[in-house]
């Protein structure tokens, strides 16, 4: 396996002993377990992943999260595929992404550029809602206290109300909990940010 040339030595939530095959616009490249698509593809000196639609120009990864609004690319999976944030995937095995630089087509961007004709995007996403692979899930729970986000303060709050009785729901949009701490460095209430974020995940994990 190629070495990947811009990757920290040590640092990173990732998996050295697991290495992980997949392909971008047809290239090969390599990542770890743990690795998201965004991080992988940085770690393979890959830092063009899209273009804007009207003037092509480059579009590359500028955030690590849901924030980023560059980092949109097609996966290929199930005799489908569907676009999605390469800093939202986590990648695996085999994962085939392309870039979204040959979308839309010239006659589409024509239409829009046509004030007497209108794409219809309802059709459009109502096509992208009942094409086959696509699959609509709904998770019903109930909770007393519903926690969005698993930073210092979610953790904090899910623990309390966990240890005062409360069924609880902690929600996170990342692969792992954790928030700012997973990057950040620094104490919690005097204790290592790292082993605290691992305590306070076991006592949760074990709460009844």
């Amino acid at each position: 396996m190629a070495a990947t040339t811009f990757r920290h030595d040590s640092r990173g939530n990732i998996d050295r002993s697991q290495p992980l095959g997949f392909s971008f616009n047809g290239q090969p490249c390599f990542g770890f377990v743990g690795d998201t698509l965004a991080s992988a593809l940085l770690a393979n000196d890959i830092q063009i992943i899209g273009r804007s639609l009207k003037v092509s120009r480059p579009r590359g990864i500028n955030g690590f999260g849901a924030e980023d609004t560059n980092a949109y690319v097609k996966l290929q999976e199930r005799g489908g595929e569907r676009i999605v944030q390469a800093t939202q995937i986590e990648l695996y095995e085999g994962l085939n992404a392309e870039s979204l630089a040959q979308w839309p087509p010239a006659k589409f961007l024509d239409r829009l550029r046509n004030k007497e004709s209108t794409p219809p995007p309802l059709e459009d996403a109502k096509h992208q809602l009942t094409r086959p692979g696509f699959s609509s899930r709904a998770i019903m729970e109930h909770c007393d206290l519903l926690v969005i986000g698993s930073g210092p303060a979610g953790l904090e709050a899910a623990l309390a109300a966990t240890e005062a009785g409360e069924r609880v729901a902690l929600v996170e949009q990342d692969k792992d909990f954790g928030g700012t701490l997973l990057w950040s460095q620094g104490d919690v209430e005097g204790i290592d940010s790292t082993t605290w974020l691992s305590q306070t995940l076991g006592k949760l994990a074990t709460a009844k």
